[in-house]
């Protein structure tokens, strides 16, 4: 598959993006161990000037990373089903070897690394007196071995991955499966939707409104949110998405047949997950400012909500659309 024009061009991308990080990882190092905003030394001056460049290389790259991720899921959701025998879907080419859902995981948590870095330079670049610059850059080298680890499995999971593999797809992995069935059946039931929306309800108003300026709590309830919204998406919902009872598989929401419902879904997962790393970032950084910084973190809270409330009521619409039963 590396001869594959799909795989090359995220090769490509890839392996440019680490060059300009390693880079940029480099000077980073140097501005941690000399940077004094108080200092006229031409050392200080030299510093201060790249990393204006260093910033904004760390800064496209890392959003780069989340384009990257999207063309991933693309690459082994819609391109790949084409070439590998019995796949439909991702379920079946990550399935393919060892190394595609590893290589996934790493792409999604590396997506933390980014948006504190990325926070930390927006609030950094807010203030004339760059308090955040030596501090952000400590977190430019783990950036730089996620990006590293990502293009290693990348590489390993192209590069064990032929079109003569034969793998197992939603077909086999829900439908063959007599105890996936049954416990599919299980998660049939209209107390199981009553209980996703009023728990998924009842922590964000307690994190929202009673413990919002415990923001290590607040954050900690968020990911809980995170995790079940998808664990019951998955096991419950999707069914009404495709109109089958027995199909649960993720991927299948990218489709265009559906609408492209799972880019809506996970946009807002996602910007649900970025919106609290970033709060969390912010709260932890404010007293470095010399600056207010109310104003970010409500924009922070206005995006949550949008995002939690489409994360909860996209799948109960459909749920509804079907009136519950198929």
């Amino acid at each position: 598959m590396l001869t594959d024009y799909w795989v090359i061009a995220q090769f490509t991308t890839q392996i440019g993006s680490w060059i300009l990080l390693s880079y940029s990882t480099i000077i980073s190092i140097a501005i941690i161990r000399n940077w004094n905003i108080n200092s006229n030394a031409s050392l200080q001056i030299n510093l201060e000037r790249k990393t204006y460049l260093v910033g904004t290389i760390a800064y496209m790259i890392l959003i780069m990373q989340l384009f990257v991720l999207l063309f991933f899921l693309q690459t082994v959701n819609q391109h790949f089903p084409t070439l590998i025998r019995g796949a439909m879907c991702a379920t079946g080419t990550l399935n393919a070897n060892a190394y595609g859902n590893v290589t996934l995981w790493i792409k999604l948590s590396s997506i933390i690394i980014y948006a504190i870095f990325i926070t930390f330079e927006y609030l950094d670049n807010k203030s004339p007196n760059f308090p955040l610059t030596s501090f952000k850059y400590y977190f430019l080298l783990p950036a730089w071995v996620f990006l590293s680890a990502d293009i290693i499995l990348s590489f390993l999971y192209f590069y064990n991955l032929t079109p003569n593999i034969i793998t197992t797809c939603c077909s086999v992995v829900f439908l063959g499966n007599e105890q996936n069935f049954e416990h599919t059946h299980e998660f049939s039931s209209f107390n199981l939707m009553i209980f996703l929306f009023v728990f998924c309800l009842f922590v964000w108003n307690i994190m929202y409104f009673f413990i919002k300026n415990k923001i290590v709590i607040k954050t900690i309830s968020s990911f809980a949110i995170i995790y079940f919204s998808l664990f019951f998406l998955q096991n419950f919902f999707v069914k009404y998405i495709y109109g089958l009872p027995n199909h649960l598989c993720l991927f299948d929401m990218f489709f265009w047949e559906y609408n492209g419902i799972g880019f809506v879904w996970f946009g807002m997962w996602i910007a649900f997950a970025w919106t609290n790393i970033a709060e969390f970032a912010s709260v932890l950084v404010q007293k470095k400012l010399d600056f207010s910084i109310q104003f970010y973190l409500q924009y922070l809270k206005k995006v949550q909500l949008v995002s939690f409330l489409c994360i909860i009521f996209i799948p109960i619409l459909y749920y509804f659309a079907w009136q519950g039963e198929l």
